[in-house]
């Protein structure tokens, strides 16, 4: 199946912010060897809740014209289950992909993606790198004069890296860039999403 150029950006950006989590670890590491244990347990076990602002890079394919970016929103509920691991449900909504057709009224698309995530982390004190890999269902809402509206919904995977950096025990920013890609009835309905928001440690 050929690529067009957003698509191959879009997987680009994607590899690139999972290979610089693991280019980070050394880093990371290393400065986390100063941090004193003052109670900052920042790699504990424990539940955790998550929300953050993302962009969404279009990576759409078989279209007739442009298809614009978009921003949307991430929430997760996740559990650290020991120093370099964590699983959690998320939920991300993009709202409005439009595709720009010339004249004509756009078309637009509303992604919802719901699923579960599997996080390995690089480092264990105050900043906290890593990857992230995950199973989801991706529900596409499409608006279009042209040919109606409708709603397509399969699964959908998701790949990428981030970086997690406490201010606090139980506050901290999460950085995260992730290629999201669908199969079956959302195989053209891939993009990139790029996000950061605060994290809440129980």
């Amino acid at each position: 199946m050929n690529r067009g150029p957003l698509q191959t950006l879009a997987i680009a950006l994607a590899s690139v912010a999972l290979f610089a989590t693991v280019g980070l670890a050394p880093n990371a590491a290393r400065a986390n060897e100063g941090v004193e244990n003052d109670g900052s347990d920042f790699a504990r076990t424990g539940w955790y809740l998550q929300g953050s602002g993302v962009f969404g890079v279009s990576a759409y394919r078989d279209r007739r014209g442009e298809v614009d970016n978009s921003t949307g929103a991430n929430f997760r509920l996740g559990y650290r289950a020991n120093t370099f691991a964590a699983l959690e449900v998320e939920l991300e909504w993009i709202d409005r992909f439009t595709e720009e057709l010339g004249g004509s009224e756009p078309a637009n698309f509303r992604s919802y993606v719901f699923g579960a995530n599997g996080k390995a982390y690089m480092a264990e004190g105050r900043f906290q790198p890593f990857g992230i890999v995950g199973v989801n269902v991706m529900n596409v809402k499409t608006r279009d004069a042209a040919l109606g509206s409708d709603g397509n919904a399969d699964w959908a995977f998701r790949m990428g890296g981030g970086l997690d950096v406490y201010a606090t025990r139980h506050v901290a920013v999460s950085l995260e860039a992730t290629y999201v890609w669908g199969v079956g009835d959302v195989w053209s309905r891939d993009y990139t999403s790029i996000g950061g928001g605060l994290l809440y440690r129980f």
